[in-house]
């Protein structure tokens, strides 16, 4: 048995390989420059890091320039590293391989017991890859926020789209997507889609809850009584859940809604104290109304949700039991954690 390192030591060698990792995602261009990478949570439960650990390693690849933080939107890619950088390939994998032979031993885990498990993620990893995931919201800008929060919770390759992207004749049949987790709001349109492209049920369509955050429905609820807040969104969906979401958290304000093309919402803003808005509508709110004072609703994936889709895939991926190895039927990893 190897002897377990200091804390301090094992957080540092933790915060360096994670950073490797990330760079070598960006060099290989896993993720683009201007993309947002995973929250902290989301990352650190891929990584099996606290958020902590992960905070620590944004800020490390802030300090050098890899990457930007901007308050309240997350962490972006600000540039690639340098062609020198993953020279030595080999190198940095087997450093990480090593890392994971001293924290496998330190679980106990025999040589033997660490060379299957080995594999066998190297096989399931295989797999994955062979399937296409992809995620359907109303606009493209949620779409790839929210695709990129599946990629961290699921570890696979997740698609963003918006509804119309399905009627292209890629989106189903050969070589199109084996799961699609829609948003709840389109799920109808996204199925009718499929069955007129004679899909024939080949993809599974699993809908996802993602409604405003925490912090969103705070501040709407600590406005005062009788504030009247026009809620504005580019969808009549959207409209709906802010507007009912903003009633129930808040009885005593005078809600009422209006889309962003509505040729009438300059006259609304006008009457209206605040604005509870979508960040595609944000812009256009801007335009016509720069002195009312607005809340930009940050919209949060639906952990049941997830682990739902998370399940479907654990499916896909052992598709004669239905069962991963060493878990429940039909779960994934993912899954298995949040039933403990």
């Amino acid at each position: 048995m190897v002897p377990a390192a200091p804390i301090d030591e094992q957080r540092r060698s933790s915060v360096r390989d994670i950073e490797r990792l990330i760079l070598s995602r960006i060099a290989r261009g896993q993720y683009a420059v201007g993309s947002r990478l995973s929250s902290c949570h989301a990352l650190g439960r891929e990584l099996g890091a606290n958020r902590n650990t992960i905070n620590t390693v944004y800020q490390s690849l802030a300090r050098q320039g890899y990457a930007v933080s901007k308050p309240g939107l997350g962490t972006f890619v600000a540039k690639r590293p340098p062609r020198t950088w993953d020279d030595d390939r080999e190198g940095r994998v087997r450093d990480l391989l090593e890392h994971a032979i001293v924290q496998a031993s330190l679980f106990g885990l025999s040589a033997e017991e660490f060379e299957a498990l080995a594999l066998e993620t190297v096989r399931l990893h295989a797999r994955r890859a062979r399937i296409r995931v992809g995620y359907v919201d109303c606009n493209r800008s949620d779409a790839r926020q929210l695709a990129r929060e599946l990629e961290g919770a699921l570890s696979v390759p997740v698609e963003p789209l918006v509804v119309e992207d399905i009627a292209a004749r890629n989106a189903s049949g050969a070589g199109g997507f084996d799961l699609l987790g829609v948003n709840l709001a389109h799920v109808g349109a996204v199925e009718r889609r499929l069955r007129r492209l004679g899909d024939g049920g080949r993809t599974a369509v699993v809908p996802i809850v993602a409604l405003p955050d925490a912090d969103t429905l705070t501040q709407v609820a600590r406005l005062p009584a009788g504030t009247r807040l026009l809620t504005i969104s580019d969808t009549e969906e959207i409209l709906h859940t802010l507007t009912g979401l903003a009633r129930g958290v808040n009885p005593s304000a005078d809600v009422s809604g209006v889309l962003s093309s509505d040729p009438g919402l300059a006259d609304a803003l006008g009457g209206a104290d605040a604005a509870l808005v979508t960040r595609t509508a944000e812009r256009r709110v801007e335009a016509v109304a720069r002195d009312v004072p607005t809340i930009v609703a940050e919209f949060k994936l639906d952990e049941q949700s997830v682990r739902q889709l998370d399940e479907r895939l654990a499916a896909a991926l052992h598709p004669d039991t239905g069962t991963a190895p060493n878990m429940q039927p039909g779960l994934s990893p993912l899954a298995a954690r949040g039933r403990r």
